[in-house]
């Protein structure tokens, strides 16, 4: 298992049944330029920490910017190329913000077709429950939008039900290559529920394992809350609204800037690839594969990051779920320069990022009084691949963007070929190790500038 995401508990969202307009607005500002050295040399000590942790066999790369002057502090490896894991999410939520606007809701809908007799509670048509790619949808909000169908006076119709996910593409898994019941691996859909993860109670006890068709469990559950409305439906099916199709009632979101907020602090990958998929919408107007709109927020980023060399910067999808992605150092930091500079309704984006000493963050490293607070930052983690990107603010009061990456790519690439017989504990013994690297370097950084 890579990854175990959850978000459970800690969701409050801002509900409405109605009709509610999307605020979008662009926040495209561009950062002072960033000062090269002819001369970087790695801070003192980082060589002799690689080896005190036992990492000597992996690649290790970082960059160290100060924010108010661009001169680069601190660089190794800085154009070595390496897996950025859940870093990834960062530049798909940054560009996600600045096209759909930090107000921007997704919203959850019924349509009709026919004619509605409210004496008689029948409509003579079809409903359509039609997804808007809201990352959030829990089981409550289809039990809002089922009790407003009672609320309306509907008992029956005469037509069909059908289920509309065709906003976007749908996929069976984010990545094919990922063990098929791992969690942190759903289904994508316009019409995604609870994560799309489904509790099961096999002999060994409760699992969570991720729902590969979303679309149609969604649409069945709302069938049966329907139903507990004293709501009679006919079985659902799959089909785009009808031209013509008419809004009954919607449940609309909390703004995309608290999505996002939330999706950076639970690493949720779901919510991040519908996220980026929605903005590739608004981009280019087309429902796309996740490779191909991970690709158009990637464009989108280079044309506003002219001065960063982008040579090998590949990223599958959205969420940095995938071994085959890559970034160096100095790209993630110069995405991190960039976004420093971001304000969205109030809100910066470096505030968005988890924050060290608060709860799990960090997988509750940083907790010390020299290191809380002082860092706002993405992990990202798979076998044989650590990131760490985000904002410092060091004891002498400076603001340093910086990316940091350990990557074993002979372990990675050993384990990619057999993961069904890979040492688990290995695994987590060398995520653990290069975690202590990334704090020793880290707490170096936070004191030393």
């Amino acid at each position: 298992m890579e990854a175990t995401i959850s978000m459970n508990g800690f969701l409050r969202r801002a509900v409405g049944v109605g009709i509610l307009a999307a605020g979008v607005s662009s926040c495209a500002l561009s950062p002072a330029p960033i000062d090269t050295p002819t001369d970087i040399h790695a801070p003192v000590g980082a060589t002799a920490l690689i080896q005190r942790h036992g990492l000597s066999g992996a690649e290790t790369g970082f960059q160290v910017i100060d924010l108010a002057t661009g001169k680069i502090l601190a660089a190794r490896n800085e154009e070595r190329l390496f897996i950025p894991a859940s870093t990834a999410k960062v530049p798909a939520t940054l560009a996600a913000l600045n096209i759909l606007g930090p107000e921007y809701r997704f919203h959850t809908s019924l349509l009709v077709t026919g004619n509605f007799d409210k004496t008689k509670g029948v409509l003579d048509g079809d409903l359509y429950l039609q997804g808007g790619a809201e990352p959030l949808l829990r089981v409550s909000d289809l039990m809002a939008l089922a009790g407003r169908l009672k609320d309306l006076g509907l008992s029956s119709i005469t037509g069909k039900f059908y289920f509309d996910q065709s906003l976007l593409q749908t996929t069976p898994a984010i990545n094919p290559l990922q063990p098929d019941n791992a969690r942190y691996n759903p289904g994508i859909s316009a019409l995604s529920l609870d994560f799309n993860q489904t509790l099961q109670y096999p002999a060994k006890g409760e699992e969570y394992l991720p729902v590969k068709n979303p679309g149609i469990r969604t649409a069945r559950i709302f069938h049966r809350l329907a139903a507990m409305n004293g709501v009679d439906l006919p079985d659902p099916e799959e089909e785009a609204a009808a031209n013509g199709a008419r809004l009954l009632a919607r449940i609309s979101g909390m703004p995309l800037v608290d999505i996002v907020r939330l999706g950076l602090e639970y690493s949720n990958n779901m919510v991040i690839e519908l996220i980026g998929q929605m903005a590739a919408k608004r981009l280019t107007g087309k429902a796309m594969t996740l490779a191909q709109s991970s690709k158009t927020l990637v464009r989108w980023l280079q044309d506003r990051l002219l001065g960063t060399k982008w040579a090998g910067f590949t990223l599958p999808n959205h969420s940095g779920l995938s071994a085959a992605a890559r970034v160096s150092p100095a790209q993630m930091a110069s995405i991190i320069h960039f976004a420093a500079a971001q304000r969205f309704e109030g809100w910066s984006y470096i505030s968005l990022l988890p924050v060290s000493g608060q709860r799990d963050a960090m997988r509750k490293r940083f907790r010390d009084p020299a290191t809380a607070l002082q860092l706002w930052a993405k992990t990202g983690t798979l076998k044989y691949a650590k990131g760490l990107t985000g904002q410092l603010h060091s004891k002498k009061g400076r603001r340093l963007a910086f990316a940091l990456y350990v990557t074993d790519f002979a372990q990675r690439r050993a384990y990619d070929a057999n993961p069904r017989d890979a040492d688990t504990d290995d695994a987590e013994g060398w995520i653990m190790r290069a975690e202590a690297l990334e704090s020793d370097l880290v707490r170096e950084w936070i004191l030393k500038f």
